[in-house]
């Protein structure tokens, strides 16, 4: 059985696989190259792999359940807390704390 700990280690790892792919393919940076602004985007990047998987999941099971949709935009967000948000939502923050903390 995989403890709490062994989880979250593991995740970290999971995730800074990707920071770092993302920091060699999508910025063409080596890894001891980064400034802080290539940090966030390479983290952002990561982030976004996981969200666009859920998405197309969860479009599938839309299309398959023929669900009907509602709509709504709101020009009342912050776009500089969505990286925070995301982590948490996808139950990355702790892996990412450990990512970024390793830096």
């Amino acid at each position: 059985m995989t403890t709490t700990y062994d989880a979250i280690t593991g995740r970290a790892a999971s995730f800074q696989d990707a920071v770092r792919k993302h920091a060699r393919y999508s910025l063409a940076r080596r890894w001891e190259d980064l400034n802080r602004r290539d940090l966030f985007l390479t983290t952002a990047l990561a982030v976004r792999d996981s969200l666009i998987d859920g998405m197309i999941e969860t479009e599938s099971r839309y299309q398959q359940a023929d669900a009907k949709r509602l709509y709504y935009l709101s020009m009342e967000f912050l776009m500089g807390r969505s990286l925070g948000n995301n982590l948490y939502n996808l139950g990355l923050e702790t892996a990412g704390e450990t990512v970024l903390s390793e830096i």
